[in-house]
């Protein structure tokens, strides 16, 4: 882009404005092929005196500029800022799809996983403080069963921004759905959820495994809508069949099948089968839930 302005000379100038515009051009070694229009004869052009122009500054606007904004905006409208608190197994395991998927994950846990959060990707924090006024975009709760009510009543809750969505993992959901309801302010979104598999079961992808969940306290808002779908839409990526089931009926089709699972189990004890058997029949019936 040509920048220019007017000098003031201290003596006149007796040449047309062609013939100054294309000097300064011929200096700065610019093609006289993109300029050609300025080498035709001007009919206004007069031997008056007059203020020339100058080039002040050259620039270009690459085109790559462009294009590395556009991927920018399209990576900051598609990812989320994401919390895992509970930084286990199980969390250790969700966060190395989302990094893989650009998304910004955080993490927190009681014990030290620094280590183990460079080696994915993950930016750590030792202090749930520092995690909360890091205003993440959605808090995944991976804790157990027995340990979610205390890391609720742990994490600072007033650092978060208003209406900040919490998801939980657990494999039964009438519990977490009673606890998060009474735990959380009422502006909180709530998304619960159960990925039904694990590090084992997906070991070579979550295609065709199913994802259980229901969503909760989501006001009709463009900006609470979107954050769920992008969530979401991280396991829809990975090619998991998406279940949206209310935690009673989840937890009723759960209860039938691990009636089934135990039953399975205490008539294989009762036949007094030899030991390797029995073991290798109970992990497989066990590895099938996981």
């Amino acid at each position: 882009m040509l920048s220019i302005a007017t000098l003031n000379p201290s003596t006149p100038f007796n040449h047309s404005p062609d013939y100054i515009v294309c000097r300064i051009l011929n200096r700065y070694s610019l093609l006289p092929s993109t300029f050609s229009l300025l080498s035709k004869s001007n009919p206004y052009s007069s031997s008056s005196t007059y203020k020339p122009l100058c080039v002040r500054a050259i620039d270009a606007a690459h085109l790559f500029d462009y294009e590395s904004n556009l991927a920018k905006e399209f990576t900051v409208s598609h990812h989320l800022k994401i919390a895992i608190v509970s930084f286990g197994n199980f969390g250790q395991f969700l966060a190395a799809t989302l990094v893989r998927q650009s998304h910004t994950i955080l993490a927190h846990s009681r014990s030290d996983h620094s280590a183990k959060a460079r080696k994915l990707g993950v930016l750590f924090f030792q202090n749930p403080n520092d995690l909360c006024e890091e205003h993440p975009e959605v808090i995944l709760l991976c804790s157990s069963i027995i340990s979610t009510e205390r890391v609720l009543l742990m994490l600072p809750l007033q650092r978060l921004k208003r209406n900040t969505p919490f998801v939980d993992v657990l494999s039964v959901k009438e519990f977490p759905k009673k606890l998060l309801l009474e735990l959380l302010p009422s502006d909180f979104d709530i998304l619960y959820t159960h990925p039904m598999f694990g590090p084992k079961s997906a070991s070579d992808g979550w295609t065709g495994l199913p994802f259980v969940f229901e969503k909760d306290r989501i006001l009709d808002e463009e900006h609470r809508v979107s954050r769920y779908e992008k969530f979401l839409n991280a396991f829809v990526r990975e090619g998991c069949g998406m279940v949206e089931m209310s935690c009673e009926d989840h937890d009723r089709y759960a209860a039938s099948s691990q009636l089934i699972t135990h039953t399975v189990g205490r008539i294989l004890e009762g036949l007094m089968l030899e030991s390797t058997l029995r073991k290798e029949i109970y992990y497989a019936v066990y590895n099938a839930n996981q």
